[in-house]
């Protein structure tokens, strides 16, 4: 019962956030589903490998992750294009901050810039079969829901992530949106970006809701994604109030960028 009751409950949102869909629909998503298990499962395995029992720096399998990310996207039918602000140096680490659609968003940006990103991602999402694991020996860094206390620690761990030259990954939302619009973002890593002096460099993306949308499993393929990577934004030496302009104007770029896009 709890199984039917399930997928009455995705049929009816995959009603409300595309309309009507066909057993076909339902039939190509499973399909999507498939092919990208049958090449993500291995891969990420390997790469998991690679790093905790052969000892490769993540940071050094950077080919391999572009590679399993450029083939993913392809499973995906996602057709996409990237536009960067010249301001974005390759050999410069940055702290990307992006908008949140789906599970998907951690890569959809990956292969716009060269820039190897480490993430941060939920406590509890480290858990997850295959997924957790990558993440850990990856170096991803672990953020518990809630808890003000951990910032210093986090600030430490990307601060340790910038002196080996690599970028940080961080949706400022904090959780997937469900309208598809930006919602409203948490200050604490812009506080972490002024203390350590680094710039902060925005990503909008829009499209991604067309491939999936938070709390449904139906992938559709054929979405158009762009993705625009704006001018480093810099908070050094901002004051709290002019700190809080800089991220709402950071902000209202996104929103405009991503407005355009849908």
């Amino acid at each position: 019962m709890a199984l039917l009751s399930w997928i009455a409950e995705q049929r009816e949102l995959a009603r409300q956030l595309h309309g009507h869909c066909t057993a076909l629909d339902w039939l190509k998503s499973a399909g999507l589903w498939g092919a990208s298990l049958a090449w993500s499962v291995p891969v990420l395995s390997g790469l998991t490998v690679l790093s905790a029992k052969c000892g490769v720096p993540a940071h050094r399998l950077q080919p391999l992750n572009r590679r399993y990310v450029k083939v993913q996207l392809a499973l995906l039918g996602v057709d996409w294009s990237a536009e960067v602000d010249p301001g974005v140096l390759a050999e410069k680490p940055y702290i990307f901050v992006q908008n949140h659609v789906n599970h998907f968003d951690f890569i959809i940006c990956h292969n716009a810039t060269p820039h190897y990103r480490q993430g941060l991602e939920r406590e509890d999402h480290f858990r997850y079969p295959l997924y957790g694991p990558f993440m850990r020996h990856r170096g991803t860094i672990p953020v518990r829901k809630g808890e003000s206390a951990q910032l210093e620690g986090i600030r430490e761990r990307i601060r340790e992530e910038l002196l080996q030259g690599r970028s940080l990954l961080v949706f400022p939302e904090g959780t997937r949106t469900r309208d598809g619009r930006l919602g409203r973002f948490r200050r604490g890593i812009f506080v972490i970006a002024r203390e350590l002096r680094v710039p902060v460099v925005p990503v909008a993306v829009s499209g991604m809701r067309d491939l999936m949308c938070a709390g449904s499993v139906l992938l559709k393929p054929g979405a158009k994604v762009q993705v625009r990577v704006g001018a480093p934004r810099h908070f050094a030496d901002l004051e709290d109030e002019a700190l809080d302009a800089a991220i709402t104007e950071l902000r209202e770029w996104m929103m405009v960028q991503v407005d355009l896009g849908r």
